[in-house]
């Protein structure tokens, strides 16, 4: 599993767009997990 700064590195997007992606659920459901509190 990959923590959001890791992806935001891998494709040189910032965290911010990759949140607002997952709002609109242009990210598919299979791709974010969340882990207690703090990661997704």
């Amino acid at each position: 599993m990959m923590k959001a700064n890791e992806v935001s590195k891998l494709t040189d997007l910032p965290i911010s767009t990759l949140r607002f992606y997952e709002r609109k659920q242009l990210i598919p459901k299979q791709f974010i997990s969340r882990v207690g509190d703090r990661y997704r």
